[in-house]
């Protein structure tokens, strides 16, 4: 990042701004912000979305996200896809790995069963917060998976 300020460029990574925020504390709701690394990863052709809601990329479903907003001119990837879930499958093995019963077919992941499941292992093994188990050990885990 350093090469790209040096080399007189601007740049933002959005989740260290001031006007990035998350929640909403009038409507008391936790698992949302401003900013989304899943929609531009989508936009900037680099993975489509799975029934768990993750973004697959040629690296798979399992992994973070980070983005860097620059105007330094870079060459564009080829969105290698037309369907905003493309690369899944359908398979239904994350619906089988959820702990929360909140991933099906019909209606993908309903994220208020989520939210709750992970409030409450926040209860019992804070500060830890998080699962994951719908994006480890599928087909979509470390690569897009052969349709």
């Amino acid at each position: 990042m350093k090469f790209i300020s040096e080399a007189g460029f601007e740049l933002l990574i959005p989740t260290h701004d001031k006007r990035y925020k998350t929640g909403n504390a009038e409507m008391k709701i936790t698992n949302t912000s401003n900013w989304s690394e899943r929609h531009i990863t989508y936009a900037c052709g680099l993975g489509t979305f799975g029934l768990s809601k993750g973004i697959i990329t040629k690296k798979g479903v399992s992994g973070r996200l980070g983005s860097i907003l620059t105007d330094l001119d870079l060459p564009k990837d080829k969105r290698g896809y037309k369907d905003i879930y493309e690369y899944c499958t359908m398979c239904g093995l994350c619906i089988d790995r959820c702990p929360a019963h909140a991933i099906s077919i019909e209606d993908r992941k309903n994220s208020s069963s989520c939210s709750n499941f992970l409030n409450k292992v926040m209860e019992k093994h804070n500060p830890r917060y998080g699962c994951g188990k719908c994006q480890v050990s599928v087909p979509c885990e470390s690569e897009i998976p052969m349709m």
